[in-house]
């Protein structure tokens, strides 16, 4: 990873963790809400999918898992609002998974690695049947 690279993902990092403010407890404005899990589970799928491409770079899976980090504290002090408390616990988890997923190919441990997903798939799937009761469809990014 290239200095300059490494730069950008520090500051994505610092962007990330300045959602998470102290003493932000009670539950986030919808919109809020729906903004940051859209931007951190869209980061966690996009970079999965390029560590896991790019499992020969072990630099790469250890700046993805500190990004990751970030996510983590995030989501954790995220309180959803009331129609996305059933499946928050999901989305923590799918974002907690991926700083283990992201070292285990850091450690080119690829059973840990593909164990981790799995768990995350099933999350996935968990996370999506709760939004398809509640029939709601998060915005994409472009």
């Amino acid at each position: 990873m290239t200095t300059r690279s490494h730069a950008r993902a520090v500051a994505a990092a610092l962007v990330a963790a300045s959602l998470a403010l102290p003493g932000a407890s009670d539950a986030a404005p919808k919109k809020s809400y729906i903004n940051t899990f859209t931007l951190v589970l869209d980061f966690t799928d996009r970079a999965m999918t390029w560590v896991e491409k790019h499992r020969d770079d072990p630099r790469l899976a250890e700046a993805a898992a500190a990004m990751a980090r970030t996510n983590v504290l995030t989501v954790e002090t995220l309180s959803p609002p009331p129609e996305f408390v059933d499946m928050h616990p999901y989305f923590v988890s799918i974002v907690e998974n991926s700083v283990n997923a992201f070292q285990a190919i850091a450690d080119d441990d690829s059973q840990a690695f593909y164990k981790i997903k799995g768990k995350m798939k099933k999350d996935r799937q968990s996370l999506n049947k709760v939004l398809a009761d509640q029939n709601f469809v998060f915005p994409a990014i472009i």
